[in-house]
């Protein structure tokens, strides 16, 4: 899904909440991701899930974006 169209459903989405998106699409695990945002795991996990719930997303946010 192009960032337009997620832009359209999603209006409350932050440039950060994008840049998650991103790397969730580029198929890293979350620890990869974690270790490339320089944060713990458990931080990624919590950002994962603002952003499931910011998308109203059941599930893994991967089958979304």
């Amino acid at each position: 899904m192009s960032r337009r169209k997620i832009e359209w459903l999603h209006s409350s989405l932050t440039e950060d909440d994008f840049h998650i998106i991103f790397l969730l699409r580029t198929e890293k695990n979350h620890a990869e991701i974690a270790e490339f945002l320089n944060i713990k795991m458990s931080s990624f996990r919590v950002r994962r899930g603002r952003l499931k719930k910011k998308m109203n997303i059941e599930g893994t946010v991967h089958h979304f974006v």
